[in-house]
């Protein structure tokens, strides 16, 4: 969905960069991020992501869509108040040289986790791209990259990094009647969570990689997104963008559709085994609250933490791309983790302190049977007698029959030979 905004905040590059500065103590940088943060191990993993990223849009639309300049990205973790408004942001500024600079604000650590910084990489780098041959001026009106094109490369990453997908085929079965093109248009990405928001990023994906199979996709993307049309959820502007001799609505619809089938993944691989599984699984449960002196806490005491809907949000959304390639034996105890989270991104501070303490003892069950189980195969295993080189049956004699020399057998035998 685009967002229009009516002015454009003016500031000059040395002052925001001088802003960032007094923030934070330390900085990263590389030729496209510049990274204001304290701790050196998170300068380290936004880094990462950002070239990441970057690595996936310079090889999906080419070089040509790169910054041109350096991407910002603040870490205020620390100084971030209680009236923030989003757990992260990306503000665009006017550089003392006129061009454009965006700046990505991480208010709250909840941020990094499912997905959330890669989005803002991937909208930074679509606002460099929009304007990167006329940058708005101050006072006019300039639009956001909308977010089906922003959420279809986050999911492009994710696939990237794990071949686990969404099951999206089976999903949209349970609905009445198929997707329809226009209404997910106009959806927003950042009113949705769980399990909606990773639909929402595959049907995105599809549509982003239909439009990218287009003949001179890159360029005509280029062309495309340099206009105000690109940011507005309807289908006739895509339409006008990528026009092919018989293409209407409905064909563009069913492609999308069709996309979407061919990326559908089923879980037809490997699943983790139960210790793996809750291992990824306490790596989600445990959050880190920013500014407790805490490494970790309790879902509760996370969930009334600051940020803490945003938080149980991501958690909830990691529990279902968790439970992609979960052991089977644990898909109840996740759903049971997932409605919790969801719970508490509703209401922080309601009482469910008897549902977590029950799907604990489950987990804890179910882990202490799958390690007795694992007790016994290893000891059935280790008692074995040592497997005898030949088989038994190979040590008794084989009894020679005699032939039969009646008349009967006789004559049966010679008609045996003669074919008969």
């Amino acid at each position: 969905m685009a967002l229009r905004l009516s002015v454009l905040f003016l500031f000059a590059a040395v002052l925001c960069c001088s802003q960032a500065s007094d923030i934070t103590e330390g900085v990263g940088k590389t030729h496209d991020f510049v990274v204001y943060s304290a701790e050196r191990l998170l300068r380290k993993k936004i880094l990462d992501i950002g070239e990441e990223s970057l690595g996936l849009w310079s090889k999906t639309l080419g070089n040509g869509f790169g910054p041109s300049l350096p991407v910002i990205i603040v870490d205020r973790t620390q100084q971030a108040t209680w009236f923030e408004k989003e757990p992260i942001e990306t503000r665009i500024y006017e550089s003392e040289t006129g061009g454009l600079k965006t700046q990505i604000d991480i208010n709250d650590l909840s941020a990094m986790r499912g997905g959330g910084l890669e989005a803002e990489v991937f909208r930074a780098l679509a606002i460099q791209a929009m304007y990167q041959k006329k940058p708005p001026k101050a006072g006019q009106t300039f639009s956001m990259p909308p977010g089906w094109f922003v959420e279809g490369f986050v999911e492009l990453l994710f696939r990237k990094k794990s071949s686990a997908g969404l099951d999206i085929a089976s999903l949209l079965s349970v609905g009445e009647r198929a997707p329809d093109l226009n209404e997910f248009l106009r959806q927003n990405p950042a009113r949705l969570s769980g399990r909606s928001l990773a639909i929402y990023r595959a049907q995105a994906m599809a549509l982003l990689q239909v439009i990218l199979k287009k003949p001179e996709s890159s360029k005509r993307l280029a062309d495309f997104m340099a206009k105000p049309e690109f940011s507005e959820p309807k289908v006739e502007y895509l339409l006008a963008a990528f026009p092919e001799p018989g293409s209407d609505a409905r064909l563009l619809s069913k492609l999308w559709t069709l996309e979407m089938a061919t990326h559908a993944a089923r879980q037809e691989f490997a699943s983790l085994s139960i210790e793996e599984t809750n291992t990824r699984l306490m790596v989600i449960l445990n959050q880190k609250i920013t500014g407790s002196g805490k490494d970790t806490a309790p879902l509760m005491e996370a969930a009334k933490g600051r940020g803490g809907a945003y938080l149980m949000r991501q958690c909830s959304l990691e529990l279902i791309q968790l439970a992609f390639f979960a052991h089977p034996f644990f898909h109840p105890i996740l759903n049971d983790y997932r409605d919790i989270v969801e719970t508490l991104a509703k209401k922080p501070k309601a009482r469910i302190e008897k549902r977590i303490v029950a799907v604990d003892k489950l987990r804890n069950d179910l882990l202490e049977r799958s390690s007795k189980i694992a007790d016994y195969l290893n000891w059935v295993e280790a008692t074995q007698p040592e497997a005898l080189e030949s088989s038994i049956l190979d040590s008794i004699p084989k009894v020679v029959i005699p032939r039969r020399t009646d008349a009967i057998s006789l004559y049966l035998d010679g008609l045996e030979e003669r074919g008969w």
